[in-house]
């Protein structure tokens, strides 16, 4: 595997997050009926969010918590060269609260929680366990997942296993490693130049498992509906269905497209298969459905991004989400894929 292949496919990864969060922003919380109302038909371009919607106020194009908390998190992994560990995540959504507009306006509820514990010193091996009979797991747990995937191109198991340190300070139960497993091992199998979008899905059920493995031996274990199932479910949906826009609405009104991570994530790979695997048309797919439109096209764009690869992004939808905020994904880009082609001649020579 060759930097420049992976270079293109990180950075279309990180590009369809940053897209489909800045994208999205303005159609969260909102129904199909309210959006067409409201915009006029449908979204394909960036707005500053309106009324109703968690980032009102905010300008056209700006990210959200979904991305900037991973784009912390991404820095210190750099810094670290590679390594991922619960001290560096929970240090760094620290770092990250810190900017009280994002932390007071957009934290959801699990992660406010979660950084409020770690700021009065509880163990980051605590904070994120969830309770028995709580509102459930948040999305939180896959928005910022996807450096796991970049990070080990082709190796699942690697990639999952990172995912779940990632969830720990804040989701720490085991249909959170579940979801954000599964979006994880997805990502790792779009880096590999011979996949196709029934491997992908084949290594986001392998991740689901995977996630629910390690959750049974190392945490607790939630009543809560199969994420397997429902991805398997999300896939049929996304199959029998021809027309793109069809699959969505049927998508978002059986899987549902809001906060709990048993929707977000199963909602976001049966975008990817819909959209068969068109980057620029899964984005929008997503942020049309409305709900958590922000973290629901965050995670379909990382996803789909990372397997179609920059050279398949609108240039110009591309440029704008760059010029509205103050980072340098190529840069990002490239050093994630130096270090992944590092891991991969270390595993080699191991």
């Amino acid at each position: 595997m060759n930097k420049e292949f992976l270079f293109n496919h990180i950075l279309g990864g990180l590009a369809g997050a940053l897209i489909g969060d800045a994208m999205g922003s303005a159609t969260e919380t909102l129904t199909l009926e309210e959006i067409n109302s409201r915009f006029g038909g449908r979204v394909t371009d960036f707005y500053s969010p309106g009324e109703g919607t968690f980032a009102s106020g905010r300008k056209a194009g700006q990210i959200t918590d979904d991305t900037s908390q991973m784009l912390k998190i991404i820095h210190a992994i750099i810094e670290n060269n590679g390594k991922i560990s619960v001290e560096l995540v929970s240090n760094q959504l620290l770092e990250w609260a810190k900017q009280d507009e994002l932390f007071s306006r957009f934290a959801g509820p699990t992660t406010k929680k979660a950084i409020e514990l770690l700021r009065a010193g509880h163990d980051p091996y605590k904070t994120g366990i969830a309770e028995k009979m709580g509102m459930g797991i948040s999305n939180g747990a896959a928005m910022k997942i996807a450096p796991a995937g970049w990070l080990n191109p082709g190796d699942l198991d690697k990639a999952v296993e990172d995912a779940v340190i990632l969830c720990i300070p804040t989701h720490n139960a085991d249909v959170a490693f579940a979801g954000a497993g599964a979006v994880a091992a997805a990502i790792a199998e779009s880096l590999k130049p011979n996949s196709n979008i029934l491997t992908v899905l084949d290594a986001s059920v392998y991740g689901a498992k995977k996630g629910y493995e390690i959750g049974k031996k190392q945490s607790i274990v939630l009543r809560s509906p199969s994420m397997v199932s429902r991805i398997t479910l999300a896939a049929e949906i996304a199959i029998s269905n021809e027309d793109f826009f069809t699959a969505c609405e049927k998508l978002a009104s059986v899987i549902g497209c809001g906060l709990p991570l048993i929707e977000a994530v199963p909602f976001a790979i049966g975008v990817f298969l819909a959209s068969r695997g068109d980057p620029n048309l899964a984005i929008i797919g997503s942020v049309n459905m409305g709900g958590d439109a922000d973290t629901t096209s965050t995670i379909t764009g990382a996803i789909t991004g990372t397997f179609a690869g920059i050279a398949k992004f609108n240039p110009e939808t591309y440029r704008k989400v760059v010029k509205a905020n103050d980072f340098d994904p190529e840069k990002i880009a490239s050093d994630l894929a130096e270090i992944a082609l590092r891991k991969e001649v270390k595993i080699h020579l191991d």
